[in-house]
């Protein structure tokens, strides 16, 4: 299977696993250099998309979203 065969479910959990490893480190790296606004602004868009994804994934659960994405 190459990546366009991929389905957009796993697009999606790969997008949620990347934006909270790299939420962490810009939370860490916010730790150190609180006063960096372009972090400031990066860690609200990775936290955003992540609790964006999440929905996604609740709202599924949930069968709102529909059978199909659910197997």
């Amino acid at each position: 299977m190459n990546w366009r065969e991929t389905p957009g479910g796993m697009w999606a959990w790969i997008g949620q696993r990347f934006s909270a490893v790299f939420a962490l480190g810009l939370v860490l790296y916010h730790y150190f250099f609180p006063w960096n606004l372009h972090a400031q602004n990066l860690l609200i868009l990775f936290v955003a998309f992540h609790a964006l994804l999440g929905l996604r994934v609740i709202l599924i659960d949930l069968g709102v979203l529909g059978r199909k994405w659910k197997r």
